[in-house]
């Protein structure tokens, strides 16, 4: 019976051993957990960037509608670079789309004067809509913006900033479609 009572009195060295390993995986699973989160997170704040500046354009073209071709690029507008002075340009579509450059290079994202910059290596599109054949569809435009995720998902249809990032898994893109009617001769 000595022996019985004897080895219930405490931990064995074996014990303590496997909660330590039990211990530490659980830490390992919250730590990758939290790492998971914060990169989601980080995803979700450059998608509603990314989202505003696309509706900043869409807005410029639609409150400009007589001259929206005036807007589409062939190339794409890249946010490299420093802020443009665009009180110098002309108002219209050149000073707009000035402005909207400078809105890709992080220009209103700022905090106590720090600039925090946009949506990793953000590249804007602006080009016409075209049908299944390739027919362009009159004054109808797609505005996206491309820019590099931190998780790599499926690639998007979408051409903007193809071939521009690490890998095409990781390049997201978030494009509006505007259509501007045409009820009449434009003014």
């Amino acid at each position: 019976m000595k022996r019985s009572r004897r080895s219930s009195r405490g931990f064995t060295l074996l014990e303590v051993l496997i909660a330590v390993v039990v211990f530490a995986f659980g830490i390992l699973g919250l730590a990758r957990m939290q790492l998971k989160t914060s990169l989601a997170s980080t995803e979700a704040v450059q998608r509603t960037q990314v989202i505003q500046l696309v509706q900043d354009m869409v807005d410029r073209i639609a409150s400009n509608r007589r001259d929206a071709d005036a807007y589409v690029r062939a190339d794409e507008i890249e946010a490299s670079g420093p802020v443009e002075d665009c009180t110098l340009v002309a108002a219209g579509a050149a000073r707009d789309l000035c402005e909207w450059t400078n809105l890709l290079r992080g220009a209103a994202a700022a905090d106590t004067g720090t600039q925090l910059g946009s949506a990793l290596g953000a590249r804007g599109c602006i080009r016409p809509l075209t049908d299944g054949a390739g027919t362009t569809i009159e004054r109808s435009y797609v505005v996206s913006v491309a820019w590099q995720g931190l998780v790599p998902t499926a690639a998007p249809d979408n051409d903007c900033g193809q071939g521009q990032f690490d890998e095409e898994s990781k390049r997201r893109v978030y494009s509006f479609t505007l259509r501007i009617a045409n009820l009449g001769p434009v003014p």
